[in-house]
């Protein structure tokens, strides 16, 4: 059914781009001209909505495997153990070190006064640990927040309505004064 109005749509613009412009006149073909371009940009906006991207599937054929070697520093503790006690809360990671004292001893930490502090030290954790920061995401530009407020309806409507009043006062006034 789109593909017939498309074709149907297809050749209305071919005969529209086609029509002998000694059958108007200067004020008539203006607007005839606002008009094929106003039918133009809006199908030109609608498309993207229409037709989204297709992302394609992710193949299913393949297991990604991450295999942590323990550091030479901490060999009881590797770097998925960490984030899997923390993030997730994971009581039986936990459990499996002794709890809390258990975890320090494996990390070489004093429960009262942390870590050693010394340049070395934290070198070494963190060549085992990775780097203790965090990424911040990009930021977003101004036409994201653009497009975002363009999404709600209650602004659509507002803008239909500002459109179309728009339009009315410069057919009842003109252009100047509309």
């Amino acid at each position: 059914m789109s593909s017939l109005f498309q074709a149907s749509t297809d050749n209305l613009e071919r005969s529209l781009l086609v029509l002998p412009t000694t059958m108007l006149t200067e004020p008539n073909q203006k607007r005839w001209q606002m008009a094929f371009a106003a039918i133009y940009c809006l199908r030109a906006f609608s498309t993207p909505l229409k037709n989204p991207r297709k992302k394609s599937p992710v193949s299913s054929n393949r297991v990604v495997i991450d295999i942590f070697e323990p550091h030479p520093c901490f060999p009881k503790i590797d770097q998925s153990v960490l984030p899997a006690i923390v993030k997730q809360k994971n009581l039986d990671q936990l459990g499996k070190y002794d709890g809390v004292k258990g975890l320090a001893c494996g990390l070489n930490t004093n429960l009262e006064n942390g870590i050693s502090g010394d340049g070395e030290d934290v070198s070494r954790r963190s060549e085992a640990f990775g780097s203790n920061t965090y990424q911040r995401p990009p930021a977003k530009s101004l036409w994201y927040f653009v497009w975002e407020a363009l999404r709600d309806p209650t602004i659509l409507i507002l803008l239909v309505c500002a459109a179309l009043s728009l339009g009315f006062g410069i057919k009842e006034h003109g252009l100047e004064d509309g």
